[in-house]
């Protein structure tokens, strides 16, 4: 038998109390219940603002109740402790009526006493559940869901006729909207207001038994609350189901018949409506959801007249006050962040969401299916929301040189935050390239951008790279995709708020599949005016060198298919032949490929050499494994004296904090380091200053993957030494003007750097050939962008077997085995690699549950 212990209240705030215990126990038929804190007062009556229905219920606890003057010791006042036959291990709740979660304590009871009851209930509910969708889906493609703000009142401007709708609470009181609409499913989940003991839900209870008499809907409430509602309708189960729910759940479940459990939250739209909705329909529309300005604070929001129990509000805040006492800002604002993060998640899934009547709601309005709807988001939510950045951003975006005119293209950079690297400097070239044919260019870059680029052609928009989004874990990657199409989309809208976007091509170079889902679902309710979007699948080599996802992104549900096929304002595109040959054979999807431009264009001034002096090679890359560095350290380490006198190396270390590993070689005379960035000016010298460039790239991330220094270091009339079986190797093959390292070997680079050397004569006059030209012209910066922008690509899905005639080198390279020596010392270089799966798993979580938790805290002081 259950022993429940319970130190009461003193005065009203006793009957109160053991009242609501009374209704909470109703459901429960053994039970030892100790009062202790006062003496048996002989007789209880039952305050005034409750529902009649508990009085039978108080009266029939109190015959079995057990009274004890002094409090039990351990115990709280207002609280009661549970022990359970046969468990050692008892649980505390606190019921007094000024926590504010103690309806859900109450609630629970029951539940938890007999939980034995559960998992069987569970298998009923999750079988009756879907034999129900299996009939819905038969009769609906669409789905709507209908709440009980101000606009709730629109659902007679709406034919409901071919669609699943849900709705919700008290909207079952308004009889015109349950008549014309038939829903077929009502929904209702707060411990207070529906399964509580006040006359408010009461009244409720009476509301749901009479339109439960009249229309032929559905039920469906959170398990939790099972035992206490079929205890007031035991002819109710078999048209309801009690849905299991966990809150540390890491995605929002939108098909409930394969798994039949929702995540907890703190409203009902993301708790059950969604959820139920999205098992049914990929299509979804979302009405009166109205979300409130952050000012008026008074309240959780508004609601519709029609669709609420008015007359007994007051009455709910007299039995259960605690419950009110809430930041209603913040209980807002987490509510508007768990309806977006429900909505990307399904959106990743292929759902749609559209809001029909006006919402504050930032996830809704962004969603709007006209612009007078999307008009009603509040800046002041953006913002808080955004934490200050949207405001911002409409600063800076009002600064930008181009107000006013026309865009023609634009860059979405998220790497761009400073002068250092290609990212600034490919963006200058396309800007010249693109104001030949009048037209505006402005760049996307990172939100902490440096003051001196502000105001000019850039707009700090990202939160993150493309690289951070890519090298995250699922689950992390998913949030951080969708947090960049975000930001992607109101930057868009903000530019074209200053100038004339209506022909504007957007272009991402540094593009992953992550986010074309995301992207599709966003721009089906976009209204800011551009031409098109180009994704690059730059990233794409990421997913083809891990073999657990073998681009999974790209080949499930057949995601690159449908963008040709119906796709109109997403290009996607490749930079690399054979990226493009290995998507071909396994998607069937032959994608354009985009010219190789070099990131800065540059006049060729090769360095002469003076005669008799050693040959200058320079490395201009970054200190990275997958770049050579580690097996150009080797190579100085063991051959680099055998080279004094023929060849000087000036190698550039970009990370000063691997300096300790370049300590032991620095004292060779013929090597030179250069730490640290580089300016602009200090690049263009170091690469002008080699007679070759020395670009040793591992196969390993190189494969399909291009590099714009290959095509700077030609730009300048430099040949290269390169690695076997990667694409730069590809491009030598090609035009001939350099050397090839067979294998990732020391030895193998000391063989290349030897033939090198006898090709010494034809090193000042290699690049000057009609293929390297050819090449150049076919790569250059204005033929890039001249693609970008130009006529949409014609995709198509050929024949596997015609793709290419570099099928059979592709083959090559997929099945490559490298020397084993070498991809042993590789996977000793990556650190990663040394730590435990399991371990780097723990450190990330970690990582990022320290700094939620440092966001947290920062939040809570600035406020």
């Amino acid at each position: 038998m259950t022993k429940i212990e319970v130190n009461l209240e003193e005065g009203n705030l006793r009957d109160n109390m053991l009242a609501r215990l009374s209704w909470a126990l109703a459901p429960v038929e053994n039970y030892e219940l100790v009062l202790a804190g006062c003496e048996n007062p002989g007789e209880v009556s039952l305050p005034g603002e409750f529902d009649e229905a508990v009085g039978p219920l108080l009266e029939s606890m109190l015959q079995k109740a057990q009274w004890r003057s002094r409090p039990f010791s351990g115990i709280e006042p207002g609280h009661l402790r549970v022990q359970q036959e046969g468990d050692d291990d008892p649980w505390d709740e606190n019921i007094s009526s000024s926590f504010r979660n103690e309806g859900s304590k109450l609630c629970l009871l029951s539940s938890r006493i007999r939980a034995v009851e559960l998992p069987r209930l569970r298998q009923r509910s999750g079988n009756r559940f879907r034999d129900w969708v299996e009939d819905w889906k038969r009769d609906y493609s669409k789905a709507a869901v209908i709440a009980t703000g101000p606009s709730f009142d629109w659902y007679s401007e709406f034919d409901f006729g071919d669609q699943f709708v849900v709705t919700c609470n008290s909207a079952i009181v308004n009889r015109e909207m349950m008549e014309q609409v038939q829903p077929e499913l009502v929904v209702f989940a707060d411990p207070i207001f529906h399964f509580g003991p006040s006359q408010y839900a009461g009244k409720f209870r009476a509301s749901l038994l009479e339109a439960a008499s009249e229309f032929e809907f559905k039920i469906a409430i959170p398990e939790m609350y099972a035992f206490l509602f079929l205890a007031s309708f035991p002819e109710f189960e078999n048209r309801t189901i009690f849905l299991p729910s966990r809150p540390d759940l890491p995605e929002f479940n939108l098909d409930l018949c394969g798994d039949f459990i929702v995540r907890t939250t703190k409203n009902i739209l993301t708790y059950l409506m969604l959820p139920l909705a999205g098992s049914v329909a990929k299509e979804i529309k979302v009405l009166g959801c109205d979300g409130r300005a952050l000012k008026e604070d008074s309240y959780f929001w508004g609601h519709s007249q029609s669709a609420q129990i008015t007359d007994k509000m007051a009455n709910i805040q007299a039995v259960h006050p605690g419950f009110f006492e809430i930041d209603y800002n913040e209980y807002y604002l987490e509510h508007c962040g768990m309806l977006e993060q429900l909505l990307r998640d399904g959106e990743i899934g292929g759902s749609r969401f559209y809001s029909v009547t006006p919402s504050k709601i930032p996830a809704l309005g962004h969603r709007a299916v006209s612009d007078e709807l999307a008009a009603t988001v509040d800046d002041d939510i953006v913002e808080a929301l955004s934490e200050g950045g949207y405001s911002k951003l409409k600063q800076e975006a009002a600064r930008l040189e181009v107000r006013g005119e026309k865009i023609g293209l634009i860059s979405v950079n998220p790497s761009l935050k400073n002068g250092v690297g290609h990212a600034l400097y490919q963006d200058l070239s396309m800007k010249q390239a693109i104001e030949v044919s009048g037209k505006g260019f402005v760049s996307i870059g990172q939100s902490d951008l440096i003051d001196e680029l502000k105001g000019d052609f850039i707009l700090p928009s990202f939160t993150s790279t493309m690289f951070e989004i890519v090298r995250s874990d699922e689950s992390r990657q998913h949030v951080l995709a969708a947090q960049f199409v975000d930001e992607l989309l109101i930057s868009l809208k903000l530019l074209s708020d200053v100038a004339d976007t209506s022909e504007a091509v957007v272009f991402l170079y540094l593009g992953h599949s992550s986010i074309l889902a995301l992207l599709r679902a966003r721009l089906a309710t976009f209204r800011a005016p551009f031409g098109k979007i180009v994704v690059n699948l730059f990233s794409g080599y990421f997913d083809l060198s891990d073999k657990k996802s073998e681009i999974l992104d790209l080949v499930n549900a057949g995601l690159l298919s449908s963008f040709v096929q119906d796709e109109e304002r997403i290009e996607v595109t490749v930079d690399s032949v054979m990226l493009r040959d290995v998507l071909a054979r396994r998607t069937g999807v032959a994608l354009d490929v985009l010219p190789m431009a070099p990131s800065q264009t540059f006049e060729s001034s090769q360095s002469p050499s003076k005669e008799g002096a050693p040959i200058r090679v320079v490395f201009p890359s970054q200190a990275e494994s997958i770049r050579g560095f580690d097996l150009l350290k080797r190579f100085i380490d063991r051959r680099a004296s055998e080279y004094e006198g023929k060849i000087d190396f000036i190698i550039r270390q970009r990370a000063p904090w691997d300096w300790k590993y370049v300590k032991p070689f620095r004292d060779r005379k013929n090597v030179k380091w250069i730490v640290g960035d580089l300016s602009e000016d200090e690049y263009i010298d170091l690469i002008v200053s080699g007679e070759v460039i020395l670009l040793p790239y591992s196969p390993e991330g190189f494969r399909l993957r291009t590099s714009s220094i290959l095509a700077e270091a030609w730009s300048l009339g430099t040949p290269v030494v390169v690695a076997n079986h990667t694409w730069l190797a590809h491009q030598v093959v090609e035009v001939g003007a350099g050397w090839i390292a067979s294998q990732m070997t020391v030895d193998a680079l000391a063989a290349a750097l030897d033939e090198m050397i006898r090709d010494r004569d034809l090193i000042p006059t290699m690049c000057d050939t009609d293929r390297l030209r050819a090449w150049l012209d076919e790569n250059s910066i204005e033929n890039f962008v001249s693609k970008v922008v130009g006529s949409r690509c014609e995709l198509s899905c050929p024949d596997v077997m015609k793709v290419s005639a570099s099928l059979t080198e592709v083959e090559k390279l997929e099945s490559l085995e490298l020397d084993w020596k070498t991809r042993l010392w590789e996977k000793a270089r990556q650190k990663k690699s040394l730590v435990p799966y399991p371990i780097r798993r723990v450190m990330r979580w970690m990582f990022w549950t320290c700094l939620s938790t440092g966001r947290k805290i920062y939040r809570a002081v600035k406020r």
